[in-house]
């Protein structure tokens, strides 16, 4: 890195990849909508540079809990690992000095199972999940010197409106990356697992029929049900919806997942209107996951 793409941005709704050698003044005449064409670039995360803007992502993908971690810390921590494995890009569009709008790597949760900040992290998404689950579980096996289990925390977050189809190429130069270590016999990037944590929400008056306290193991389904699958708004039982749709292609693969209130999520009442938001997490294996982001592109290109 870096490697640049060329957007053209029209209201956040509709993008469309636009070619180096089209026209970017042209428009068509009488048209009240102007087209703006934006170099994003992509970079290795920078910890002198990105800790701020990957805190505010932090907080974001984090909502109303964030507040239960010290925030710093696990920023300081994620990019400490980037740099450390030599995996991971951000996107930016005013060089490398500024900050980014998307952030993409991982953390390896056997590895830093000891760090604090790990620890409280695990100790908030065991908390979150049922006892009967099966990935629970798996988490709980971080810890265990002799677990054949090694995950990988994907650490995923961006602007709303950034274009989708940025994306496919950060979590394909991460799948890349962690080849190139495993060809050059870094065994510590032979994960088993991915754990992705983001969000969901649905608006006030939606269905009240969502999957927390269930976990969802995707095991074999019938053509049938595949087909019905991708034919719905959204993957998320119960109206709720991703707040990236990357994410909602790439769950169709997961191994598991489940929807969590935030424990200090704002009280609601029968007056309240807005967008209620829950986490999502969604676990992946990881000698899929290279299809499962081939599938996710192909939705979002």
């Amino acid at each position: 890195m870096p490697a640049s793409t060329k957007l053209a941005a029209v209201p956040a709704t509709s993008v469309k990849r636009k070619q180096r050698d089209q026209d970017e003044g042209s428009s068509d005449e009488g048209s009240d909508v102007s087209m703006v064409n934006v170099d994003f670039d992509f970079y290795n995360p920078n910890p002198e540079v990105d800790d701020i803007a990957l805190k505010r992502l932090l907080r974001q993908l984090l909502s109303s809990d964030a507040e239960e971690f010290d925030i710093h810390a696990l920023a300081q921590l994620v990019l400490a690992q980037a740099v450390q494995m030599g995996i991971g890009s951000t996107v930016k569009v005013d060089g490398t000095e500024s900050d980014p709008y998307a952030y993409l790597s991982i953390v390896d949760l056997n590895a830093t199972a000891k760090d604090q900040t790990i620890q409280r992290l695990l100790t908030y998404l065991l908390d979150r999940l049922p006892k009967s689950s099966p990935m629970r579980d798996l988490l709980a096996s971080v810890s265990l010197p002799t677990s054949p289990n090694r995950i990988a925390l994907v650490v995923s977050e961006r602007l709303i409106n950034l274009p989708v189809q940025l994306m496919p190429p950060m979590w394909k130069f991460l799948l890349e990356e962690l080849e190139n270590a495993r060809k050059e016999g870094n065994k510590e990037m032979s994960f088993t697992h991915y754990l992705l944590i983001s969000r969901v929400y649905k608006f006030d008056g939606a269905e009240d029929d969502m999957d927390m306290g269930e976990d969802k193991s995707k095991g074999p389904a019938s053509k049938k049900t595949k087909k019905a699958q991708q034919t719905e708004t959204s993957s998320v039982p119960g109206g709720l919806m991703h707040y990236h749709p990357e994410e909602e292609f790439l769950e169709r693969s997961a191994l598991y997942t489940h929807t969590f209130p935030f424990k200090n999520a704002q009280t609601r009442d029968e007056e309240s209107f807005s967008v209620e938001q829950r986490g999502r997490l969604s676990v992946y294996e990881a000698d899929k996951m290279a299809e499962a982001v081939a599938a996710m592109e192909a939705a979002v290109q």
